[in-house]
């Protein structure tokens, strides 16, 4: 069974793509392993402070590691992903030993990206985001993603309204990741 770890963009506690996150994770149910990937204790990306590596990195990093393969669920704030998923992705570009790029262990990790926002869907971000995770040697599964916008009561109510066609498209990408 594959080990999934689920790298949820928003900090927020009730926020909309937490719940994204826990719709692809009921669909994986059964097919997969999934964690979810606490990272909010991470300091900002520093080389004075590289190696040894804090030992908040170094969890991450151990988290990582027992990952098959991961998968993004983030918001789009202006257009891009947050500065705390930068943050993390720079921490996890980095080698474990200093010179020795065969040690970053986010290199080669099979991975997706999905997420949920306004007008977009999170689309823009989603489209940047795949390009950086490319950029560091992620092995990014680029289609199908899922984009769900926000449905207008969900912003009253706080509870993220996922359509029919929401849920087919989630089960798709679940698929396509699964077999990648």
């Amino acid at each position: 069974m594959k080990q999934i770890l689920m790298v949820i963009g928003s900090l927020r506690k009730k926020s909309f793509n937490r719940q994204l996150a826990e719709a692809i994770a009921a669909e994986l149910n059964g097919r997969a392993e999934v964690r979810e990937l606490a990272y909010a204790d991470l300091p900002w990306m520093n080389q004075d402070v590289e190696f040894p590596a804090p030992p908040e990195v170094q969890r991450v990093r151990d988290e990582l590691a027992w990952a098959d393969c991961l998968w993004f669920v983030c918001p789009e704030y202006n257009g891009f992903f947050p500065g705390h998923v930068k943050n993390l992705i720079d921490w996890m570009s980095r080698p474990v030993v200093a010179g020795d790029y065969s040690t970053v262990v986010i290199a080669d990790k099979p991975a997706t990206v999905s997420g949920c926002a306004g007008k977009s869907g999170s689309r823009t971000m989603q489209a940047r985001l795949i390009r950086l995770l490319k950029s560091v040697r992620v092995n990014v599964m680029d289609t199908p993603t899922v984009g769900v916008i926000i449905p207008g009561e969900s912003w009253a109510t706080d509870v993220l309204t996922l359509t029919d066609d929401d849920r087919v498209a989630i089960r798709e990408q679940v698929d396509a990741f699964l077999a990648l």
